[in-house]
């Protein structure tokens, strides 16, 4: 890909909007595309991933290929070409190669804890519920600026605008989010096994669930990161290699709290944050202390 004559061009801290995208009308976005391309501009290096357009303005979803900060960047003045060989020495192409090489059968696809890093990270799930968010377990992470990672469905974001308010102000009190696909309806039967359910009903259409996701986030002021976490964690091999086609990480864990899964040194931890799982904030603040030993850490040091 050679430089897009597009727009204009301006920086932006990462999970900002532009300012021209914020405002009481729904963005208009249009022509919604997965892209790969490596990018020059704004004083650095990006990996453009999605590319779309705004009222007619060329946008683009980035993504720093070391810190593994998203932006979302007018394309004029980006000049980009197909990824080089270094590539896959960056952090991005590092756990993009992590999660590809994991064995899975239909539980648990992708990056599930860190092989290197001994801190444990914090990640809590937001599916579509009809009950009040874990107020307190926020409260908390907010008070103690804990990097945190919110999967969030589309479903939740449109049944619940004013807690999604309360989210959007973790990072301006110190509490860094790393905002994670959780796909767009979260389908589930509970009439189901789990190996025929959510994602593996017939039916869903994968594409809309991940990437109408990433637009519902973007129109709600989210700007998505590189990680996509499964419905209840259940995916085949095939859907699996999609997401990593998408330039996607799926994001497992390897301590589902409520699951009675101990956290260990590199563990990703999963609780529930909608109401639907409390027993999972419950061990949650009572294993409190082991985790503050081993201290609290952000994916993009996965």
């Amino acid at each position: 890909m050679k430089h897009l004559p597009w727009i204009l061009f301006f920086s932006l801290q990462a999970h900002a909007l532009p300012s021209f995208m914020q405002g009481p009308e729904s963005p208009q976005i249009q022509d919604y595309q997965v892209t790969q391309a490596q990018c020059s501009g704004l004083r650095q290096d990006w990996i453009l991933i999605r590319q779309f357009k705004f009222h007619g303005v060329g946008m683009g979803l980035a993504v720093n290929p070391q810190s593994l900060a998203t932006n979302i960047l007018p394309l004029r003045g980006l000049h980009c070409n197909a990824l080089s060989s270094h590539f896959s020495q960056t952090n991005y192409g590092r756990l993009l190669t992590l999660a590809r090489g994991r064995d899975f059968e239909q539980d648990n696809a992708g990056v599930t804890r860190s092989p290197l890093n001994p801190h444990v990270f914090l990640t809590t799930d937001l599916c579509p519920s009809s009950k009040v968010f874990e107020k307190d377990f926020y409260e908390w992470v907010r008070d103690h600026k804990t990097p945190i990672a919110i999967s969030i469905s589309g479903l939740w974001i449109q049944e619940h605008p004013e807690e999604l308010k309360v989210l959007k102000e973790l990072p301006s009190a110190g509490a860094p989010v790393t905002w994670v696909n959780h796909s767009l309806t979260h389908p589930y039967d509970r009439a189901l096994p789990d190996g025929k359910n959510f994602f593996l009903l017939l039916g869903v259409d994968v594409r809309e669930e991940v990437l109408g996701n990433e637009q519902t986030m973007i129109e709600n002021g989210l700007t998505p990161s590189v990680f996509f976490r499964f419905p209840g964690l259940i995916s085949s091999r095939a859907m699996a290699d999609q997401i990593l086609a998408w330039n996607l990480i799926p994001l497992g864990a390897d301590a589902w709290l409520a699951l009675d899964q101990k956290a260990r040194p590199g563990s990703i931890i999963l609780v529930h944050g909608n109401g639907n799982e409390p027993r999972g904030i419950h061990l949650f603040f009572q294993d409190l202390p082991d985790f503050l030993k081993m201290g609290f850490d952000s994916l993009s040091r996965l």
